[in-house]
């Protein structure tokens, strides 16, 4: 993994780099380390990194404007808040921060937090390759809804991507089923991870799509959604 830090004081940088490294242990994860010194090493590299140490008071550089930067180039960058001070909480929400620690940071409760951290980013890029599907990998995170059209599935993928397949609804329900997909409808699957907003009669997604969700499912749908958004809590 790459793991970025953007911290000026010295001393927390260095303690920072002595907890990834104890992470690194305990996860059997190798984690290539880079030290950002200015807001233009970042931004030509912040494609390719995966976690940022951000600390909120880097002089004449904001924090926080930077971290809303960071999210509307690369989503999947995994933004951890580092301050000295409590009262950036309500900010470190408000750009998504996976995590917030307090310095002089914990260890403990340091390796604890990152090893969830790093466990749901390799959540996130689990997959499969069907080549009767496509030749690339699928990313299970990646697929929005799935939906039941003229005796065939389609996959309908973030970024408007879609996969046409043979397999039945049933397939995708007993594949997919421990990965957060529900049965909204008697023709639609959809990933829990994409819903936004559950309505009377229909659904909103992230990508504010609206697909339909019936009666007969909604309970259940209803209660998979609150269950998913606890664990995220």
């Amino acid at each position: 993994m790459n793991v970025a830090i953007f911290e000026n004081n010295m001393q927390d940088q260095e303690r920072l780099i002595e907890n990834i490294r104890l992470l690194e242990k305990r996860t059997m994860i190798k984690c290539t380390i880079i030290i950002i010194k200015n807001e233009e090493q970042l931004f030509s590299i912040i494609n390719d990194i995966n976690i940022l140490f951000l600390d909120i008071e880097l002089g004449d550089v904001n924090g926080i404007s930077l971290g809303k930067k960071i999210k509307n180039i690369n989503v999947d960058c995994k933004v951890i808040i580092v301050s000295a001070y409590q009262k950036y909480l309500i900010d470190g929400y408000k750009i998504k921060a996976e995590r917030y620690f307090v310095k002089p940071i914990n260890t403990k409760e340091f390796l604890v937090e990152m090893k969830d951290v790093i466990q749901e980013y390799y959540y996130r890029e689990l997959g499969f390759v069907d080549e009767k599907i496509s030749r690339d990998k699928i990313v299970i995170h990646n697929i929005v809804y799935i939906e039941f059209v003229n005796r065939h599935t389609v996959l309908h993928c973030i970024n408007n991507k879609e996969y046409e397949t043979s397999y039945p609804l049933k397939y995708w329900l007993e594949k997919l089923c421990e990965y957060n997909f529900v049965q909204c409808y008697k023709s639609i699957v959809v990933n829990l991870e994409h819903l936004k907003q559950i309505k009377k009669i229909d659904l909103l997604l992230t990508n504010e799509q609206i697909i339909p969700i019936s009666r007969f499912y909604k309970k259940e749908v209803e209660e998979k959604y609150y269950r998913y958004l606890a664990k995220k809590i």
